[in-house]
């Protein structure tokens, strides 16, 4: 994923609402504080390396979907218990 673009943060916003996926759990996910979070979503804070880690959450959150898993036996981390 690393030669893959960044996604901006009006894609990060949609794609979070598509799959339904809150500021709060995203920001639980990566260690970070919900209001630095919106501040990224909200295009306030560039933060780049952020968005690649947001960007990441969502492309693993994504793969254990496909494999039929169940987010509530997940890590915040992306790995299966």
């Amino acid at each position: 994923m690393s030669s893959e673009k960044v996604m901006e943060a009006s894609e990060l916003r949609a794609e979070l609402a598509r799959r339904r996926i809150t500021r709060v759990e995203i920001a639980r996910a990566l260690g970070l504080s919900f209001d630095y979070v919106a501040k990224i979503l909200c295009g306030r804070r560039k933060a780049v390396v952020r968005r690649r880690e947001m960007q990441e959450y969502l492309e693993r959150q994504r793969r254990i979907a496909q494999m039929g898993g169940d987010k509530s036996g997940d890590c915040a981390d992306g790995r299966v218990r």
